[in-house]
């Protein structure tokens, strides 16, 4: 990843199929293969609305996002490859260009995410607890 400059993420969990698709500048990252018995502990928790919520902090570890995020885009089911790859290649070309050197703006970084942002965010950790209870 470049400082100063602009970035394009979109990522998509499908837990159906048991996957998390990322997209970073136009180019697909490795995919993410999700547990066989994997399932999301959000509806029917004690905590269901603001487990729902999304957020730039990450609450269990007390880290937060520092930069810019700017058309976040959030969908109610999982994108298709194809889906992604042309959302990246069409976000990619109207990346803006980033202020010159000289300027006094903080690195600015674009994100646009699917649901699947909160959600691979979610199953990192899921992954991480369950990694750290074998």
């Amino acid at each position: 990843m470049k400082v100063n400059r602009w970035h394009h993420l979109i990522c998509s969990v499908d837990v159906a199929k048991g996957q998390i698709l990322t997209w970073f500048d136009g180019k697909p990252l490795e995919t993410i293969h999700l547990p066989q018995d994997f399932k999301f502990e959000v509806v029917g928790s004690t905590n269901e609305a603001n487990d729902r919520a999304f957020t730039f902090a990450n609450f269990s570890n007390g880290t937060v996002f520092h930069g810019y995020a700017s058309d976040l885009m959030i969908y109610g089911r999982a994108l298709t490859e194809a889906e992604l790859a042309a959302a990246s290649a069409q976000a990619v070309v109207e990346l803006p260009k980033y202020p010159p050197p000289a300027s006094s703006w903080p690195t600015i970084i674009l994100i646009v995410a699917t649901v699947g942002i909160a959600a691979g965010f979610l199953v990192w950790l899921r992954i991480r607890r369950d990694q750290a209870a074998r």
